[in-house]
């Protein structure tokens, strides 16, 4: 009595990548510190595996929308083809990667938990400057996985 049932039923197709990860394609990712205080220097290390494009992104994750922020290419560096180890910054540049806590007002932790995610590519790709995430994982899902490799690393930023 009172009890209500709702059933729903799909019909889908289910098909298997047609291409597969190229696993000669691949890079290792460092950053200077797990963790972090606003006002702290990010420093980024990529070594990879072969000739490729990157693109290095943060995303906030207490942000709901445009949490995905490209950090490089940028103004000061534009040149994203790498053969050899790479740091970002470069010690070269004027600039630094600092922190800042941007938790909305409500958020009541003193850490939170964001990410730097590595897109690299075969071929050149044009990235706007911030996304939302679902938007982000649209683009990505885009590149064919063998022109492509995906490496995130998370940190913790405490206020």
């Amino acid at each position: 009595q009172g009890a209500q049932v709702c059933t729903v039923s799909m019909v889908v197709d289910v098909e298997p990548p047609t291409t597969t990860a190229d696993a000669n394609f691949d890079l290792k990712l460092d950053l200077n510190r797990n963790s972090y205080r606003p006002g702290d220097a990010m420093s980024i290390g990529i070594l990879p595996t072969s000739p490729m494009y990157i693109s290095i992104f943060n995303w906030k994750t207490t942000s709901v929308k445009d949490n995905v922020t490209r950090l490089f290419p940028n103004q000061l560096e534009k040149n994203n083809y790498i053969t050899q180890p790479l740091t970002v910054p470069s010690s070269s540049v004027g600039y630094q990667l600092e922190l800042e806590w941007t938790a909305p007002a409500e958020f009541d932790k003193d850490l939170m938990t964001e990410w730097v995610i590595v897109v690299a590519t075969k071929k050149p790709m044009n990235w706007l400057p911030i996304y939302d995430m679902a938007k982000f994982k649209e683009k990505i899902l885009e590149i064919p996985a063998d022109q492509r490799r995906v490496v995130h690393r998370s940190y913790v930023l405490m206020r």
